[in-house]
């Protein structure tokens, strides 16, 4: 931002295409199995930083249809941390902070959930200042068998 480029870069990224990047992303496993199982009782979500290739990345792996709601750069004013997406998503599914969870990897979302007063379970990532952590998918179905979430 400092350089005096970045709407040059902004402009020129807008003309990249996601289709040779997306097929290298790999789903996490398990992925599929604990969202078929959460869907039996819970709304699911997306709130992302990633902005255009979200949803052709979502359709390319199969799971559009895993997620109730999907916000992304493209649908907020201001990123992650700002908790702004998550309010959207929470306002849609008329729920409290506390009557919801975020999984997170990153520092960024450790942050989000601080700022939303929302829990935040990380995963992949000990470091982290989290209510949880989790190394797989399924140790998430655990933590939700022995909370009070509705």
């Amino acid at each position: 931002a400092d350089t005096g480029l970045l709407d040059d870069a902004l402009a020129y990224e807008k003309t990249l295409g996601n289709d040779r990047f997306i097929p290298l992303i790999h789903v996490e496993p398990n992925i599929r199995e604990v969202l078929s199982h959460l869907r039996q009782k819970y709304r699911t979500a997306i709130a992302t930083n990633r902005g255009k290739s979200l949803r052709p990345l979502l359709a390319y792996h199969g799971l559009t249809s895993m997620f109730d709601m999907v916000v992304s750069s493209y649908d907020v004013s201001q990123p992650k941390p700002d908790p702004e997406c998550l309010n959207i998503i929470l306002k849609h599914f008329r729920l409290m902070p506390e009557e919801a969870l975020y999984i997170g990897d990153n520092e960024i979302d450790q942050v989000l959930c601080e700022r939303a007063g929302m829990t935040f379970i990380g995963y992949k990532n000990p470091s982290l200042r989290a209510a949880h952590h989790i190394g797989d998918h399924f140790e998430l179905l655990e933590i939700l068998a022995y909370t009070l979430l509705p």
